[in-house]
């Protein structure tokens, strides 16, 4: 679909001193994203591996950095996901070796969208040898993410009602599942009938569309969303529960917890589903950042909380990060949970400006990995 680019072959053993990378040089839209074949190869600190990337994994974070909204030092290398092969370990680093098959969450301007990117290997997690690399890359962000989110940020229990946006995007199909394993009951929202069928495959029980056949492409239905998940909740509840404070009040008039990656357009309408006490967790900015919400609101709305958690404070410790992922793997082994793979696009400057444009456009459903070793392999 996509073309590449010839990469010099490498002599086996040898490493040069300089790779491929996709670099940013200046902040702005995706235009601004190039391919440059001078970078140069990071050296590792004792705490560190050089990991040769196999994968790369697209996310919206990765645009975040490029806009300048997550701000890095220019020029940086994008990515904040990868797998691959380690191929030197610093002096320092414990339980890890040359040769191990990893995917890895990065931080800082030597991101994965390179032949190799030196990670702390606090922030490696070893990849069973029954996990596809392409498959463990895919649920790294994506299934981690999902991991504390229906863990931590909110617990959800069995019999919580839980509304889901962008359910059938690659984060928002895992939480769906992870959310349904622990017995919740999933309201979904998808911008097409097409995703809303991948979201009901998923386990959403109900799926609410955000953009109307009667409506033209730029008007939405965000602004009657939080109506529409009252209804559904209150037509599937054995009746209200009333409470004395309240007077009048139906406790089971929303939902208990929201996940929230869409943001600027979609936060007013989660923090407005939620019955009282209930809890939104915002966690994305996939139509931008939202405006500032005074407190006052979430009094008004039902004493409710809020919460914009962000993945590496719930990774500190290699332990917790190992943890998490184990817990992952797992799942994928048993089925509890399975990865939407929606392309493998080549490593390449027109295959990443083209996919980040989809993206943006939400026009993605799953996970969308780039080669870096087959994009760059010569002939």
């Amino acid at each position: 679909m996509f073309l590449t680019r010839r990469a010099t072959a490498w002599p086996c053993g040898r490493l040069f001193s300089t790779m491929y990378g996709l670099q940013v040089h200046e902040i702005g839209d995706e235009s601004k994203l190039v391919l440059n074949s001078g970078v140069s190869i990071p050296e590792i600190s004792p705490l560190e591996c050089l990991v040769e990337n196999h994968y790369a994994g697209l996310n919206f974070h990765d645009t975040y950095t490029r806009t300048g909204l997550y701000p890095l030092k220019l020029p940086f290398v994008v990515g904040c996901e990868g797998g691959g092969v380690v191929k030197r370990v610093g002096r320092q680093v414990k339980h890890v070796k040359e040769g191990d098959r990893v995917v890895y969450l990065q931080e800082g301007e030597n991101g994965s969208y390179a032949q190799f990117t030196n990670v702390k290997y606090t922030r490696l997690i070893p990849v069973p040898d029954d996990v596809d690399l392409d498959l463990a890359t895919a649920a790294a962000v994506q299934g981690l993410t999902a991991h504390y989110l229906v863990n931590d940020s909110y617990d959800v229990q069995a019999g919580d009602w839980c509304l889901v946006h962008a359910a059938a995007g690659g984060t928002g199909q895992i939480i769906v599942q992870m959310a349904k394993n622990k017995g919740a009951i999933v309201i979904g929202t998808c911008s097409t009938a097409e995703k809303a069928k991948i979201a009901k495959i998923r386990g959403c029980d109900f799926v609410i569309l955000t953009k109307s056949d009667e409506l033209k492409d730029d008007d939405d239905v965000w602004p009657t969303l939080a109506d529409k998940v009252k209804q559904i909740v209150t037509e599937n509840t054995d009746g209200p529960i009333l409470a004395a404070n309240y007077g009048p009040f139906n406790l089971n008039d929303g939902v208990h917890c929201v996940f929230d990656g869409v943001g600027k357009l979609s936060v007013h309408a989660s923090l407005e589903s939620l019955r009282p006490r209930g809890t939104a967790v915002l966690f994305g900015n996939a139509s931008g950042a939202p405006a500032d919400i005074n407190p006052l609101l979430l009094s008004r709305l039902g004493s409710l909380s809020l919460t914009r958690p962000k993945m590496h404070d719930f990774i500190r410790t290699r332990e917790e990060l190992l943890e998490r992922g184990a817990s992952v793997f797992q799942m994928l082994r048993s089925g509890d949970i399975e990865l939407n793979i929606q392309e493998h696009v080549k490593f390449c400057e027109e295959g990443v400006i083209m996919a980040t444009r989809l993206l943006q456009k939400r026009k993605t459903v799953g996970k969308v990995l780039f080669n870096i070793k087959q994009g760059l392999a010569a002939d």
